[in-house]
């Protein structure tokens, strides 16, 4: 996550990874506002990281089939584990 001009954060880097650690996706992410601090420190990604990346935060929910966090809600671990919940039984019913 990035932070963003507004104060808000970003998604811009995901990984999903299956049974056995498998990666199943590993994205860049372009952010619909303007980043203000990468935090390249934590997230290890710049601004040269996104040059040319198309990929939004609406292809990934599609991709998923459902929203990573509520419109608007900040970042908190509570949603990361939700999601990775989320991501976990998307997994069970596809076997």
């Amino acid at each position: 996550m990035v932070l963003c001009e507004d104060e808000t954060e970003a998604l811009v880097k995901i990984c999903v990874v299956y049974q056995g650690l498998e990666v199943k996706l590993y994205e860049f992410v372009k952010p619909n506002k303007v980043v203000e601090d990468y935090r390249t420190q934590t997230t290890g990604v710049s601004a040269e990281d996104l040059d040319g990346v198309t990929c939004s935060l609406a292809d990934l929910q599609i991709v998923l089939g459902f929203g990573l966090r509520k419109k608007g809600a900040p970042h908190n671990c509570v949603d990361d584990a939700c999601t990775a919940k989320k991501l976990v039984l998307v997994r069970f019913r596809q076997t």
